[in-house]
């Protein structure tokens, strides 16, 4: 009997462990190019929870999945009526999938008491993802599995640099849950430095947003430092440079800048159209962009204004119930510097946005489960 239990014990951590690594790497199933590694594993983990652990659904996790379904059902209206349907239902499907299995998922960890084990996993897979970058950086090791598109730039996957803001974040939160301070300092040091070297502005503004508010003495102690520094040694004036470099990096007359700004207006302009007739990422329905680089218009056109305004009187309702709580506004900063990744970049790469965002919500409503 002991020895079952063990090997039961064994088989969901590794699982948990094949999960988390899948999830980092972003790789997809090589015969259903549709789904990722990290959904099979997610599934096989629901389905043995449910007739090994024999796991109930809660009815928190009944209640969420009802109101997601409740969200994106004008856009499951809406799909029979624009002129690409077979893809239009392919992109939907991918979406109600996720809003069934994530839940499913986190509270089948959560009933098997593996939910404390899986963040830990997480954490250690991204601090493995920090380690094998600046190995691969510094040619120590091969390209693995980050991505060759964007040269030296830290990326995995199919996603860009940006979308990486996603991993930072998730990271951010999951170092807070560690016990030992010191080791929270160190961790965190070391695993920003290849999130610097995405080289990528969204990334950037967040790691600063997160310095300046969680970590302020650091911050300014660091920057009195680096200022006294770079006098003494006359780098100043190359610092400045520098800093003056990146600032023009933001402004709208570079050409980058300008094509996001021209897809923006795209879409701002076609939001009337989505009303009836959303895009569901086909140029066959809305003639847009629908791979804005805003995640907010990006919604709007791909699933219809109707569904973004339900979505946002649900969040908005989340918020006013819960925004008393100390712990809530401790994880709402987590979801919206997160939300900084969302405003700069499209929201169709979707495993990388959901996963986090749903962690923050299970681990809200877990704590508070706990304490009552």
């Amino acid at each position: 009997m002991m020895l079952n239990l063990f090997f039961k014990e064994l088989y969901f951590k590794i699982l948990l462990l094949l999960t988390s690594f899948s999830f980092i790497t972003g790789d997809r199933f090589e015969y259903f190019d549709k789904f990722f590694y990290f959904d099979i594993f997610m599934i096989i983990y629901v389905l043995s929870s449910l007739f090994v652990k024999k796991v109930l659904v809660s009815t928190f996790t009944f209640n969420f999945i009802k109101i997601l379904f409740i969200i994106l059902l004008p856009s499951i209206i809406l799909v029979n009526f624009i002129n690409n349907i077979l893809d239009s239902l392919q992109f939907l499907s991918q979406y109600l999938f996720l809003i069934l299995i994530l839940p499913l998922f986190l509270e089948s960890i959560y009933l098997t008491n593996k939910y404390n084990f899986f963040l830990k996993t997480l954490l250690f897979a991204l601090i493995i993802n920090s380690i094998l970058f600046l190995l691969k950086y510094f040619e120590i090791i091969g390209q693995l599995y980050f991505s060759e598109n964007f040269g030296i730039r830290f990326a995995i996957g199919e996603f860009t640099p940006n979308e990486m803001g996603h991993y930072l974040v998730l990271m951010l939160f999951l170092i807070t849950l560690l016990d030992s301070y010191r080791f929270k300092i160190f961790i965190e040091f070391f695993s920003i430095i290849p999130f610097i070297l995405t080289l990528s502005k969204t990334v950037w503004v967040q790691l600063i947003v997160y310095l300046v508010v969680k970590k302020t003495k650091i911050m300014l102690i660091g920057f009195v430092v680096i200022l006294g520094v770079l006098y003494f040694t006359n780098y100043l004036s190359v610092a400045y440079e520098i800093i003056i470099f990146i600032i023009q990096d933001f402004s709208t007359s570079t050409d980058s800048n300008k094509i996001r700004i021209e897809m923006m207006d795209s879409a701002i302009n076609s939001i009337p159209s989505s009303i009836l007739y959303p895009g569901y990422h086909s140029i066959d329905n809305l003639n847009t962009s629908l791979s804005v680089h805003n995640g907010i218009l990006s919604y709007i056109v791909n699933f219809g204004l109707i569904s973004f305004v339900m979505l946002i009187l649900a969040i908005s309702f989340f918020i006013f119930k819960n925004i008393q709580d100390k712990y809530f506004r401790f994880i709402l900063f987590f979801i919206l510097l997160d939300c900084i990744t969302l405003l700069f970049n499209p929201i169709i790469n979707s495993r990388v946005v959901w996963l986090p965002l749903f962690i923050y919500i299970y681990t809200y409503h877990y704590k508070k489960v706990e304490n009552v």
